[in-house]
């Protein structure tokens, strides 16, 4: 977050559940703040998933950590039909807060 641009998660063809299974408590892996992008941009929410030995910007200065601003996150699937897709997309919480694109393999 503090240096990268994105971060993708390919997710292969597994219905991964973001809102059930893959996700954690807010100081953890919270996914319905994560995957909400103008949440996620905040710093109140952002900071308390980076770690203490984290809390640093570029050149090292302690409590200086700042997401980068260019920052987003990106879900990359597989899926071999049009239901396994909307079965995967229904795990993802606030997905209306994403740029969905379905490259059809025909």
């Amino acid at each position: 977050m503090r240096a990268g641009k994105i971060m993708a998660v390919d997710c292969k063809d597994f219905e991964l559940d973001f809102v059930n299974t893959y996700t954690a408590g807010e100081t953890d892996y919270p996914t319905a703040t994560v995957f909400n992008f103008e949440e996620w941009r905040k710093k109140d929410n952002y900071m308390k998933v980076v770690r203490e030995n984290e809390n640093h910007n570029e050149m090292g200065n302690k409590n200086t950590y700042m997401m980068n601003p260019d920052f987003s996150i990106a879900l990359l699937s597989q899926m071999a039909t049009e239901e396994e897709f909307n079965a995967f997309k229904a795990k993802i919480p606030n997905l209306e807060h994403f740029k969905v694109f379905h490259v059809k393999n025909e």
